[in-house]
């Protein structure tokens, strides 16, 4: 609740009491986050609390990858960035196919204001991901990074991407939405923004948006 990033802080009672009664037995696949029992799809990051098709546990080398990510998602928690960034380099050093490594630092990447890097780190990460979960979170990590750099249209196209593999995360239709907004497609922004609150009826940032956008008359 007092988290420094407004975006990782409960957003409502709702949401508090979810985290006071979370499961901590369902563990997300790939960015390690505990979420309770009841949940399909993961609250940090958005990814199915469903192993990929196909996908087994690791061994080996592609174990101590998973590994040296968990340490780095533990260390994004306690807002450690450089830490978490040094982890999941590692990571990548030791399988460079593990598409979960680059998803994961791209987002630390961008939290550091790195958005040119966390660019290219997801570009590696798209061309080595196969599962939906993979793929939908790199392309939403480089939309991120694109918005700040103020390429929007490249932005939308990533967001874009991203939801065609995963429409069940209301960030995604967020960034999105905000990217729309300073494209100046308010249309689309407020459709966007629409379909946030559809999936999460508490999300504040979406109703700010839809709100800034009437009282401006731009909709």
């Amino acid at each position: 609740m007092l988290c420094k990033d407004r975006e990782l802080r409960c957003q409502s009672i709702q949401r508090v009491l979810q985290e006071l009664t979370r499961d901590a037995g369902k563990a997300c696949p790939q960015c390690g986050a505990s979420n309770r029992g009841a949940a399909s799809f993961c609250d940090q990051c958005g990814s199915s609390l469903s192993l990929p098709e196909g996908r087994t546990s690791p061994t080996g080398a592609a174990m101590s990858a998973q590994e040296f990510t968990d340490e780095g998602f533990a260390l994004t928690r306690e807002e450690d960035w450089e830490s978490a960034i040094a982890k999941y380099r590692r990571a990548i050093d030791v399988d460079r196919n593990y598409a979960r490594a680059y998803g994961n630092l791209g987002f630390a990447l961008n939290k550091i204001g790195k958005h040119d890097e966390a660019i290219k780190v997801c570009n590696q990460g798209i061309s080595v991901a196969h599962s939906a979960t993979d793929i939908h979170r790199l392309h939403d990590n480089r939309g991120f990074a694109k918005s700040r750099l103020k390429d929007f249209s490249g932005a939308i196209e990533d967001f874009s991407a991203a939801i065609k593999v995963n429409s069940s995360n209301p960030k995604v239709f967020q960034h999105r939405a905000e990217s729309n907004a300073l494209a100046g497609f308010y249309k689309a922004a407020y459709e966007d923004a629409g379909q946030a609150i559809k999936l999460d009826r508490d999300f504040t940032p979406a109703f700010r948006l839809r709100e800034r956008l009437e009282s401006q008359g731009l909709v």
